[in-house]
């Protein structure tokens, strides 16, 4: 058993994404990124569910006065880092909030950009590849997804201004256009039950 987490201090020489045994003994940095100057570097990480590859957000620009995250993925052994923000073909995305498909075979996370500020539910391949935007995502501002456990939906919060307003239903099959579910009062996030077959 392993943890990947962030550890140094911010800027400094030694800033960066470890991972350690779950007894606290060998730990080793297995990211090379630079953490520009944005304190959420390194942060999130998320491991794929079975395998040995660690998604993380990262602000790899030095000096980037928009502060823009990245989603970063490397091996848990330091090896075979990939930018897959930029390698889906854009550099000025803010992305955040990492989530592995239930077969770790994709990763699903939040894309901001300047024609959408408020977010979108974005997935692509772990190496960047295979970028995927469902459309017609509502015109709501839009928390981090959560996969269906088959792998066939995702849901994220909505929120209008602070208020969470419902959940997103995003059916990646296509048949069904995104919809917003309300939600009683102010909810604070969501989480899919599996059920036995």
């Amino acid at each position: 058993t392993r943890i990947a987490f962030h550890g140094g201090g911010h800027l400094s020489d030694d800033d960066g994404l470890y991972v350690m045994n779950a007894d606290g003994t060998k730990p080793r940095r297995v990211s090379q990124a630079k953490s520009g100057d944005c304190e959420k570097s390194f942060s999130n990480p998320r491991w794929q569910p079975g395998g040995e590859l660690i998604a993380f957000i990262a602000c790899p620009t030095i000096g980037d006065p928009a502060g823009l995250l990245h989603i970063l993925v490397v091996n848990s052994a330091g090896t075979e880092e990939r930018d897959i923000s930029s390698a889906s073909g854009r550099a000025d995305t803010d992305d955040q909030i990492p989530r592995w498909s239930p077969d770790g075979s994709r990763i699903a996370f939040r894309r901001t950009t300047w024609e959408r500020p408020q977010g979108e539910i974005a997935i692509a391949n772990p190496d960047g590849s295979g970028l995927v935007v469902p459309p017609d995502q509502p015109e709501v501002s839009t928390g981090g997804p959560e996969w269906l456990p088959d792998g066939l939906m995702i849901s994220a919060l909505a929120y209008e201004g602070a208020n969470c307003v419902g959940l997103i239903e995003i059916d990646l099959s296509g048949k069904v256009s995104p919809t917003v579910v309300p939600e009683m009062d102010n909810s604070g996030g969501s989480s899919w039950q599996r059920l036995a077959p």
